[in-house]
């Protein structure tokens, strides 16, 4: 289905952009073989697989990784 396709190529372009333009690495490989996200963005299985074939390695997704930064402002709070 084309439709999929188109999707998983945007969900492809965000993953990439974020990685080489905002967090500004130059490799994917350079972040490890193991990666832990937070967001809820990452409840999405499409974005977590995006950036597995991105960064060719296996990540993480916690339960709570939407409400992480959440939790970490309350510890600190």
């Amino acid at each position: 289905d084309w439709s999929s396709d188109v999707c998983s190529s945007d969900l492809y372009s965000v993953i990439k952009n974020a990685l080489f333009k905002v967090i500004k690495v130059s490799d994917a490989s350079s972040l490890g073989k193991h990666i832990v996200v937070q967001g809820g963005t990452f409840y999405n299985n499409a974005v977590l697989r995006s950036l597995e074939k991105i960064a060719d390695c296996e990540v993480i997704r916690p339960d709570i990784a939407g409400i992480m930064g959440a939790f970490g402002a309350a510890l600190i709070a």
